[in-house]
């Protein structure tokens, strides 16, 4: 059986995308066992959507199971792209990857 939570993005700091792009994201939900694995995820989803000169934005990650009071836990998160990029040589064949964005968790009320 597997313990996998499902999380959602229930706010997007302004500024980051535009309303059809926020919405589409705002639908979408995140399956991972903890919440910073879905935070990363959230980022590189929310990067991926945003303009290039987009370097940091927040947002709000909900556990859309609620725990034993009946609540959804909402969780904080401050994201900022990464654009360094990694060569990698598999079978003789170079890779350019690019790095994953750097998640870290905040304050609620900076969103």
């Amino acid at each position: 059986m597997s313990d996998k939570k499902v999380f959602q993005v229930t706010k997007i700091s302004k500024g980051s995308l535009s309303g059809p792009k926020q919405k589409k994201l705002k639908d979408m939900k995140f399956s991972n066992k903890n919440s910073y694995s879905a935070a990363k995820k959230a980022a590189n989803a929310i990067f991926r959507e945003a303009n290039k000169n987009v370097k940091t934005t927040k947002f709000i990650l909900e556990n859309q199971t609620p725990n034993k009071k009946g609540e959804k836990k909402q969780l904080a998160y401050v994201a900022t792209r990464n654009d360094e990029k990694t060569e990698v040589e598999i079978a003789g064949n170079k890779i350019m990857l690019k790095k994953p964005a750097i998640v870290k968790s905040c304050l609620k009320t900076d969103v």
